[in-house]
Parts: C-alpha cells; structure tokens; sequence
C-alpha cells in the first residue's frame, strides 16, 4: 500500500515509493529505493521535504499507535456528540490559537534578547543555557505548526530591530528545520544558534549599527567582523555553547559560491544549521524596516532569495523555505482573477500558488460584511465561471482597515 509520512517517521527497512523532488534535485540513484541506513534518512530530510510516499508492500511501515484508552474512547464519543464545526474553521481556529501562542513566547522572550545584548555591551558574562530554554518553547510551537510559526514572524511590530530581529530569525529557523524533519535536539540548536546570529553586533558602535546613511568601506569592514565577534564573546565569555551553535554565527553570512564573509567559505564546507539560518536572516533583513531603508514585501523577499538560490542559498532547503511561507506569505494581501481582495491566512507546501485566504471585497471590490476563508487547493469553479487565482500582490494604504472592517482572523495575529 502507497502511504504518505513525515519525514521524522522515516526508518531503515522502508521503500521510498516518491520523494516528491525531480531526480536531478536529489542525491540517491533511483528515485525508488529501500532505505538501508541512517545517512540515507539525513540525505532525504537534505532534499527539503516534509513528507514522502512510502510502499509498505515492499518495505517496512510506520508502527500502529497503541489503541485508545476506555476513558479516550469515552471522550471520543463525547466529542462526537458535541456540534460539529466545519473543516476549514477548524483549520482557521488552529492556526489562529497556535500563531498567538507563538506571539506569547515572543513576547517573553524579547527581554531575554534584550538583556543578553545589554550583557554583551557592557563586558559582562552571558549564559547560552538561558536562551536554550526560552528557545525550547518556541521548539514546541514550531513542531506543533510549522506555519503558524513563519506567519508570526512574518507579522512585524515595532519592536527595535536588532532584537525583533534575532528572535524573527530564531522563529523562522525553527520552522524550516521542522519543514525538512530536524529532530528535537537539533532544533534547540538551532534556535539558539539563530537567536545568537548578530550577538557580535552588540559590540559594535551603535552610530554605525543605527547609521540611516550608506557604511563607509572602513565601516562596512567592521560591520562585517561580528560573526567572529560573536563567536569570541561566547567562548570566552560565555557558558553553554555547542559547536552547532558557534557554526550558526560564525558561517551564517557565508554564501555557496565563497563570496560570503567572514571565512570566504564555499558550499562543501558550510554545515546545514547555518545555511537555514541564512535563508532565514536575509528574509526577515528584506522585509524589516530598518533606519537606513523601509522593508519590502513578503512577496518580493521570496523573489529575491529565489533569484540567488545555488549562488548563496541552498536550492534545497530554500525550495523547502517557499513550501513553507509559500510564493505569498502569510499576510500578503493578493488580487485574485475574479478582482476580489483577499488576504493570505495559511501557506500551502504542496501547491505553494494555491494558499489558504480569506476574500475581503466583492468582484467591485467593495468590502464583504464578513471575511471568507476559501482555500484555493480545493475551490472549484461554478458553473460558468472561472476558478480562483492569485493574479499578483495587492498594495494599498486600505489595507489595514480592509482586514478590520471585514473581521479577518489576520487583524489580531500580530504581536503587541
């Protein structure tokens, strides 16, 4: 029987029946194949994949869960006899509760960030312990919706950016590692690799951190020192530091073809936690306001990163960042083919054109008296009429007003 699985299922003795990438984007012979060892479950969490298809007629299947308790089948009834909510509000509700939840321990984290910074400014020592157990919460939300995740740090607030920053990245990097099927102890970290990406950045000279004009050379060249600052203050100053969370600040600014700083590092030497993390960090640099330059759209970060994939970013792991935030993030407000207005609530990684959204106007792009959740993977068209597409991004100083008015479950999303 062909059965689809999450790559954290896989095991050796299973038959990989589809990978869900074309042959030239993967590393094995045949796109068809028993797995026989461990490394060929880390090569295949490599290619970006969330889930694969598996043949249990020809290899091993996922073990049957224990069946439920007398008091689980109890509430289970119970359960059933309760009103039934319909498929896509329950999808909505979810995804509204976990992106909150993950708005919450941003929030509690924003003053560990800012602490750790202040540390590192004046001298003093700085525990990587602590972040790790803040990081180990947003592991958890990560791992229950990999989706609600990236939507929240796609939601800016007006947080100072260096430490909105570091923790939009940590949230981002933490949901890609799930997307390709990191475990648990590697998602720590990893989020806290990401946390501490721009620690050196705190010992350099606020006026050139906050400069709204262009660096000098002399000042970019110190700019560019803060990855090996970073790593100096940690190992020196510092306890609690693994080698994967060095990596991740001292290589995140390292490119495939060797033009990244500091190392001048080329695709064979820079590991897997740091170039999720470059993926990550130049996403939320795109779309951040930051003093020298306002930020650009989700839409149009995507565009770009894609136009640099195999020169600075991982193909694989950037095509698993797309299927994740989708073509149009999460947030992106999108003109359909029917001239409605919608906005994007939920990326979809199977068919990244095709999100969930919620129509905001009429044909006239008048304002509904209630948002409408329509996902497009399944909306078929009626009887003489054209089926929904994305036509492009929608930009317009309404925009806000647009989600409030029409009650879009997107209007309350975003952290305070």
């Amino acid at each position: 029987m062909i059965r689809e699985i999450h790559v954290k299922d896989l095991q050796v003795g299973m038959y990989v029946h589809e990978l869900g990438v074309r042959w030239m984007n993967h590393p094995f012979l045949r796109n068809r194949f028993r797995i026989s060892k461990p490394s060929e479950i880390e090569k295949i969490r490599a290619c970006g994949v969330a889930t694969v298809r598996i043949d249990t007629r020809r290899g091993a299947d996922v073990p049957a869960p224990a069946g439920p308790t007398k008091q689980e089948l109890a509430q289970q009834v119970a359960a059933c006899k309760t009103e039934e909510t319909r498929p896509e509000e329950k999808t909505a509700e979810r995804m509204r509760e976990d992106t909150a939840r993950c708005a919450r321990i941003y929030r509690e984290t924003l003053p560990v960030v800012r602490q750790l910074m202040d540390e590192v400014r004046s001298g003093g020592k700085i525990d990587a312990h602590r972040v790790s157990r803040q990081v180990e919460q947003l592991v958890e939300s990560a791992i229950r919706n990999p989706s609600a995740a990236a939507a929240m740090a796609n939601l800016k607030g007006h947080d100072e950016y260096t430490f909105a920053h570091s923790i939009q990245v940590s949230i981002l990097s933490l949901a890609l590692g799930t997307q390709i099927g990191l475990g648990k102890d590697e998602l720590t970290l990893l989020g806290t690799g990401a946390m501490l990406h721009d620690l050196g950045k705190a010992s350099i000279p606020l006026r050139i951190l906050n400069k709204p004009g262009r660096l000098t050379q002399e000042e970019f060249r110190l700019m560019q020192t803060h990855p090996q600052r970073g790593v100096s203050h940690l190992t020196e100053k510092g306890r609690g530091s693994r080698p994967e969370v060095l990596s991740c600040i001292l290589e995140h600014h390292e490119k495939l073809n060797g033009t990244g700083y500091p190392r001048g590092l080329s695709e064979p030497e820079i590991g897997l936690l740091p170039r999720i993390v470059s993926v990550a960090d130049v996403y939320d640099a795109l779309t951040s306001d930051r003093v020298y330059q306002r930020g650009t759209t989700a839409h149009n970060a995507i565009v770009i990163l894609y136009g640099l994939r195999n020169l600075h970013f991982d193909p694989r792991i950037l095509n698993a960042f797309i299927g994740l935030v989708g073509v149009y993030p999460v947030g992106t407000m999108v003109r359909l083919n029917t001239r409605e207005i919608a906005v994007v609530v939920s990326a979809n990684p199977r068919e990244p054109l095709r999100p969930d959204i919620e129509i905001l106007t009429d044909r006239d792009q008048k304002p509904l008296a209630r948002a409408q959740l329509v996902r497009l993977s399944e909306a078929e068209a009626t009887r003489g009429s054209a089926r929904r597409t994305i036509a492009g991004p929608w930009a317009s100083a309404d925009g806000a007003r647009l989600l409030r008015i029409t009650g879009s479950s997107f209007k309350d999303a975003a952290p305070t």
